[in-house]
């Protein structure tokens, strides 16, 4: 009984082991078979599709051809979160050079001395950039106290020649 389960178990690791040698050289057949440009287009569908136009000319029913142009989306936008608006003013005289509001890295508005109104949704992180500023100035920040959690009502930021941070905008939910 031992001898027989003994040459069962050699016959086929015997067998694994030709497998694994036959499937190992038809694997490296077909690689040689794709360096030829047809039998690569011939086992490759991406291959057999490359450099060929698709061609999805579909009727059109609109009376005038279709226009396309490259422009930023501005004005109204209807957000699909809340958001709430911040004014941001300057305490004195307004400083020399330009100075900009900032949200998300991008300059929205200029900073000037009526104050400027944005809005601001939670997560936007919110700066003035007063790169360009060679004076200190000094801003004041004016929130919705019950539904703006950061930044606070009040808060004073001041300095020049560089980007003020205000913070990241925390609402209440």
């Amino acid at each position: 009984m031992q001898n027989s389960n003994g040459k069962w178990f050699i016959r086929g690791e015997q067998l694994v082991l030709r497998l694994c040698i036959v499937f190992i050289g038809l694997l490296l057949i077909t690689q040689a078979l794709e360096l030829k440009e047809q039998t690569r287009r011939y086992f490759s569908l991406v291959d057999r599709l490359e450099g060929q136009s698709v061609a999805l000319d579909l009727p059109s029913y609109n009376k005038a051809p279709m226009v396309f142009t490259e422009r930023p989306v501005t004005g109204n936008v209807n957000p699909q979160r809340a958001g709430q608006r911040i004014t941001i003013s300057l305490l004195g005289p307004s400083p020399g050079g330009e100075a900009y509001i900032s949200i998300n890295g991008e300059n929205l508005a200029e900073l000037s001395g009526e104050g400027v109104t944005i809005a601001v949704y939670g997560g936007d992180y919110l700066e003035i950039d007063a790169t360009r500023v060679k004076k200190p100035l000094t801003a004041i920040v004016h929130t919705n106290g019950q539904a703006v959690l950061f930044p606070p009502d009040g808060l004073v930021v001041e300095g020049r020649n560089s980007k003020l941070p205000i913070g990241k905008i925390k609402l209440r939910r």
